[in-house]
């Protein structure tokens, strides 16, 4: 066969191409086959076809690419352009610092304003919370998403509430990414059946007993809110649905709780007992057993020892059992003359005739001076929150009884600081105001 005959033989050609695009076969144009070798042949272009089909096909995948990418971009733009509009407030407790820092550096990246302050009482929710105002659902799911990724999936249900100004979200940061864990702690291989636990929980579970054996403690704590301030964080709790300016809490400072504390535990000192891990619901504790009276005086000074809020059970279960001194009538009769000593001191009058006002941060420590001892002033820690004081921790010594001076307990205790209250605060009035 001739070079000519191989060229115009289709059968041929075909077999040498695959014998499948035989229907893109054509003939040159004279005019432009006379310019070719064997102008007068008919040549098969399948090649030169399938390199422009390529060509068109890489050209429109590139538009598609570049076109997604603008399109990406653009969503991107008008997240950060939203994101600019709120304000998010984070609220940490001791264990929870490092991951609000986290969060605020991650929300800024994404053109949130953020800001981070202590939580002004460690709060005994084991849930963070996102509460929203009106209008920001997309917003708050964008923040919820950030911690969820910070803290290893761990899930926060965004909240609407009419009770944040506009262009406002609030974030409580009760959890890390595991019960009991410091968002610091190093970051180990964990599965489902083995998951991370620290050290310091290691050691409890392994039966060291570093942190939940009773009667180790080196000093105590004394914990008061404010709660007309806590309800405007809190408004959910049962002890804050009411209003009436002539309760005690509007009034009076009331009993968070006393805490046996044991330095080289931190905040971790806690459920000496049987029950070893906390609830999620405090109700879900076994009840407390006092008599009548002493129920009554508690109920008076602890709002939140009420059904549906249960605080009494959960100081009792976590600090109340890992003293030896007392039994459980004792520790709470403790708590209620600590907390008549301390209101009747003038620290209930002073507070109450600066409701709705400013108070300078050094009055109120002068206050404390003059009324428990110029050692107060060491020992006291303020907790503010959105400018308003919403409670207070006072060190304790541990010659505890029942009677005792709260000047001496004051004058015997270690010193603490770190209040966050600023030069001022203002006294909140009993309902919820913003």
């Amino acid at each position: 066969m001739q070079q000519s005959d191989a060229i115009n033989d289709p059968i041929f050609a075909n077999i040498l191409l695959g014998g499948k695009f035989g229907l893109l076969d054509f003939h040159l144009p004279r005019a432009l086959a006379k310019l070719l070798p064997f102008a007068q042949q008919t040549l098969i272009l399948r090649p030169l076809q399938l390199v422009l089909l390529g060509a068109a096909l890489l050209s429109s995948w590139g538009l598609h690419h570049y076109g997604v990418q603008g399109y990406l971009a653009l969503q991107q733009y008008r997240i950060a352009q939203d994101n600019a509009r709120w304000q998010v407030s984070l609220h940490y407790q001791s264990t929870t610092q490092a991951l609000a820092e986290a969060l605020s550096n991650t929300l800024q990246t994404a053109r949130f304003s953020a800001t981070v302050q202590s939580d002004a009482i460690e709060s005994d929710d084991k849930t963070n919370v996102i509460r929203y105002a009106v209008g920001g659902k997309k917003a708050a799911e964008r923040v919820a998403r950030s911690l969820a990724w910070l803290t290893y999936g761990l899930e926060a249900e965004p909240i609407e509430t009419t009770r944040l100004p506009a262009g406002f979200l609030q974030v409580q940061l009760n959890q890390t990414y595991q019960p009991g864990v410091g968002f610091s702690d190093e970051l180990r291989y964990q599965t489902k059946e083995k998951p991370y636990i620290s050290e310091r929980i290691r050691d409890v579970e392994s039966g060291n007993n570093v942190c939940n054996t009773a009667g180790q403690a080196d000093s105590y704590v004394f914990a008061l809110s404010w709660l007309p301030a806590f309800c405007e964080m809190k408004p959910e709790k049962f002890e804050c649905q009411t209003a009436d300016p002539n309760v005690y809490q509007a009034k009076h400072f009331t009993l968070l709780g006393l805490w046996p504390n044991k330095k080289s535990c931190g905040v971790n000192y806690g459920y000496c007992g049987e029950i070893k891990v906390a609830k999620q619901n405090f109700c879900e504790y076994p009840e407390i057993n006092l008599d009548s009276i002493s129920r009554a005086a508690i109920a008076k000074v602890m709002p939140g020892a009420i059904e549906g809020s249960c605080l009494e059970r959960h100081q009792w279960y976590k600090h109340g059992t890992c003293q030896i001194d007392w039994s459980m009538k004792e520790f709470f009769d403790l708590m209620i003359n600590l907390t008549h000593q301390f209101n009747s001191s003038g620290m209930a009058d002073f507070m109450s005739r600066k409701i709705g006002q400013e108070v300078s941060t050094e009055d109120f420590l002068n206050q404390i001076a003059a009324m428990l001892g110029s050692d107060a002033r060491d020992r006291i820690r303020l907790i503010c929150n959105r400018g308003m004081l919403e409670g207070i921790k006072l060190n304790l010594s541990t010659d505890l009884a029942l009677g005792v001076d709260l000047k001496q307990l004051i004058r015997n205790a270690p010193i603490q600081g770190n209040s966050n209250c600023g030069e001022t605060f203002r006294v909140d009035s009993i309902g919820q105001q913003s």
